[in-house]
């Protein structure tokens, strides 16, 4: 089990930087950066508690959850869309691009669940961190979709 201890709001701070900066590598790479972990921050700078700290990273990250999904529809429609294909190979687009999603939700839910808690030793900022890990790689995979089937 997971020795509880305390984490300070400098500690939580500190992850949400951890984010941004993972956005502005993005950025430097050559990805379009969303702003997202900024807007993360931002969204969460004035919270001071644990509990506010936490309830806000993880509204932040079922937004970016709604914002997947509003991608994702598109994405779908813009499948369903290309003229250059067959219906069959269309259908066959379509069929493999959900089996990948369903293998990078998999991985999202694992890399952002039990090494998270490692990480976090289980202490009381690691329910932040757990929202944090999903927002990044959420927001990560909206750029993604989009930049491969909605800004060409």
């Amino acid at each position: 089990m997971f020795q509880s201890r305390p984490v300070a709001r400098t500690q939580l701070l500190l992850l949400l930087s951890i984010v941004i900066l993972g956005c502005s590598s993005a950025a430097v790479l050559g990805q379009t950066a969303t702003g997202a972990a900024s807007s993360l921050e931002a969204t969460c700078a004035d919270k001071t508690s644990n509990v506010e700290i936490t309830a806000c990273a993880a509204a932040f990250a079922a937004k970016a959850d709604r914002d997947l999904n509003a991608v994702w529809q598109r994405v779908l429609s813009s499948i369903d869309g290309a003229t250059h294909l067959t219906k069959a190979q269309r259908a066959d687009w379509r069929a493999k691009l959900i089996a990948a999603q369903r293998h990078w939700v998999a991985f999202k839910t694992a890399d952002c669940g039990e090494p998270v808690g490692y990480e976090w030793f289980g202490g009381s900022g690691m329910s932040s961190a757990v929202s944090t890990c999903l927002a990044k790689h959420t927001t990560d995979r909206v750029q993604d979709l989009k930049a491969r089937y909605l800004d060409r």
